[in-house]
């Protein structure tokens, strides 16, 4: 997923039953579907009960205080990750 898309997805984009992300208007307005594998799956599950704060925005990725997140908010995870793994890139 690019960015812009994660930050754009839904608890209804995210099919577990059948295995699936649906992007909708991605980049070129396009809509795709990406296939989850089980690794993947099963870091969706651990997100979906143990770490996702309740929220009643339905994005997919959430913050209890603003329900969605957003592009600069992602930019400094991102950023702080970079760092605590020590990527110079």
């Amino acid at each position: 997923l690019r960015i812009s898309e994660a930050l754009k997805l839904t608890l209804a984009d995210v099919d577990l039953t059948n295995g699936v992300i649906k992007v909708i208007d991605g980049k070129g307005k396009k809509d795709r579907t990406i296939p989850i594998n089980q690794n993947l799956k099963i870091q969706i599950q651990n997100y979906l009960a143990n770490e996702r704060p309740e929220s009643t925005s339905g994005k997919f990725f959430a913050r209890k205080s603003t329900g969605g997140l957003s592009s600069n908010f992602n930019s400094k995870t991102l950023a702080k990750a970079k760092a605590d793994l020590n990527w110079t890139r």
